[in-house]
């Protein structure tokens, strides 16, 4: 017996990009062809289904005393690979390299982050967020006193795995927050040269995998 499996793939778009740009169009692939600067938030996706291939150049994000954050997204299944994101300026605080919001799907890879402010983390997952992949980044640092990866509130169903994490100063490698749960945490490489926390767990953040970290 025979039967009929109906399905649809969408097109692929592809874009060039070489300065700081709001990434629109769905179902896309983003490349940047030349490293750029941004006085604030320089990459804001802001359709679902969107790839930014950085081809290993650099975003220097936030290098005024504005505020803004490397690379912004609220949409599902984005696509960050290939970056090297580095926060331009100390002043202003909470100026996130990787910052999703309410999406699912996502994949952070093969990027190098350097945060540098207070409380700017390198990779922030916020509210509602789940089922994204972050590995096999080269390079994760936090200067200040941020967060390398920080989960936070209702974060369920990601993988982090096979990272190069490191503190400088006083953040935490991997933050855990409220009700954060159903993680897989594992192979990563997770350093301090200061009095920074490692991997932390806050309230309510339980059944999630925590295993096989160089520590």
């Amino acid at each position: 017996n025979w039967s009929t499996v109906n399905f649809s793939i969408s097109p692929i778009n592809l874009f060039n990009i070489s300065t700081c740009s709001n990434l629109t169009v769905a179902d896309s692939i983003y490349y940047l062809n030349t490293s750029v600067n941004g006085t604030t938030t320089c990459m804001n996706v802001t359709a679902n289904n969107i790839v930014l291939d950085c081809q290993n150049k650099i975003i220097n994000y936030s290098y005024t005393t504005i505020g803004g954050y490397g690379v912004l997204s609220n949409q599902n299944f984005t696509n960050i690979s290939n970056c090297v994101i580095i926060e331009g300026t100390t002043t202003t605080a909470s100026k996130h390299a990787i910052y999703f919001t309410n999406n699912t799907g996502g994949v952070i890879y093969n990027n190098n982050i350097t945060t540098r402010g207070a409380t700017s983390n390198a990779i922030y997952l916020f509210r509602n967020s789940s089922n994204n992949t972050i590995s096999n980044n080269l390079n994760i640092t936090t200067l200040g006193t941020g967060n390398v990866i920080y989960l936070f509130t209702d974060i369920h169903n990601n993988t982090i795995f096979n990272n190069v994490i490191k503190l400088v100063s006083t953040g935490t490698g991997i933050y855990l927050s409220t009700r954060a749960k159903h993680n897989n945490i594992t192979q990563n490489n997770i350093t301090s040269i200061s009095s920074g926390t490692l991997i932390y767990l806050i309230q309510n953040a339980d059944t999630n995998n925590i295993a096989y970290n160089n520590i």
